[in-house]
């Protein structure tokens, strides 16, 4: 029957949409299998599969699969004082950061800005993202900052020049900012080793005070959309893995991948992701033979590549 009894996760991706075909005589069909093209483009067939025998079927297209970046805005609130910065307070702002060290860690970055006369609720915005900028200079980019929206026309940037910080954006000198927008920069991601990861942070400020009353609400938070990551890195790391479960990894001392005779069909660098076709079923042998093995068999392809008539051939043997 060629069933990979080794292997729990069968993973294949394909340039167009097979068809999923039957055998056993006409009528009364057994089984079920694909053939599809493999990697280095031989056509292959995948296990049979027992009629009857297919527990749940799920088809997710690349477009709903994706991950939100987080974007948080900043703006002072127009209720207290009226929108201005009262002189004399420092604002205070905190990226609390959990799980870039682990998920019991909160990795905290921190801004304050002193309000001097003559202030703008811009030009205090202006002064506590370049406080920000500059405390990540040296470490890992755990966010980025824009003015109102995550553009790159709109991105900010600070240098320190004579001891007194320069804000730019888009390159030019700016001393006031609209909206301040922490956004989640993409991740990094290194096939197999370095999973894309998310991150979850948030944005709180200090207390100020005005007319000797303790203010906790001088600052307005606003979501704001930071782009999205397509599902393609995920599903590299799943081919990637499924080679491994072939023998092709670093665990045991030796590495099929990485000394490249296997060929990855996932590209990696698809910007619009891939649909993903999940058909989970079980295996059971003859006479004694009578384990109840489950599998999953996963079909994946880029975003033109429908593959909704083949997960409905399959929901069909439900």
């Amino acid at each position: 029957m060629n069933f990979s009894t080794n292997q729990v996760l069968q993973f294949y991706c394909v340039g167009e949409a097979p068809t999923l075909k039957k055998f056993g005589p006409s009528g009364k069909e057994t089984h079920a299998f694909l053939e599809v093209a493999n990697a280095a483009g031989e056509t292959v067939r995948t296990d049979l599969i027992q009629l009857g025998h297919i527990l749940d079927v799920k088809y997710v297209t690349a477009a709903n699969d994706t991950k939100a970046l987080k974007g948080v805005g900043i703006e002072l609130n127009s209720n207290v004082n009226s929108g201005d910065p009262v002189v004399g307070q420092e604002y205070i702002i905190r990226v609390m950061v959990r799980g870039t060290i682990g998920e019991e860690c909160t990795y905290t970055k921190q801004a304050s800005y002193v309000a001097k006369t003559g202030d703008t609720a811009g030009s205090v915005l202006a002064g506590l993202a370049g406080n920000l900028l500059i405390n990540v200079t040296e470490d890992y980019p755990i966010y980025e900052l824009y003015d109102s929206t995550v553009a790159s026309g709109n991105k900010l940037t600070a240098t320190v020049s004579n001891g007194a910080i320069v804000l730019k954006k888009n390159g030019v000198t700016v001393t006031e900012v609209t909206k301040l927008v922490v956004a989640e920069p993409k991740p990094a991601w290194k096939l197999g080793t370095f999973p894309e990861t998310t991150l979850n942070f948030v944005v709180t400020n200090a207390p100020i005070v005005v007319s000797s009353t303790e203010v906790p609400d001088w600052a307005t938070y606003s979501s704001v959309s930071a782009g999205t990551l397509p599902n393609t890195h995920r599903v590299a790391d799943m081919e990637y893995f499924a080679e491994g479960e072939k023998g092709a990894d670093d665990v045991h001392g030796f590495s099929i991948i990485t000394d490249g005779n296997v060929s990855l069909a996932v590209d990696a660098s698809d910007a619009t992701g891939y649909n993903v076709l999940t058909v989970q079923y079980y295996h059971t042998g003859a006479r004694d033979a009578v384990q109840k093995s489950e599998r999953t068999l996963v079909v994946v392809a880029k975003a033109a590549v429908d593959l909704s008539t083949l997960a409905s051939a399959f929901a069909a043997l439900l």
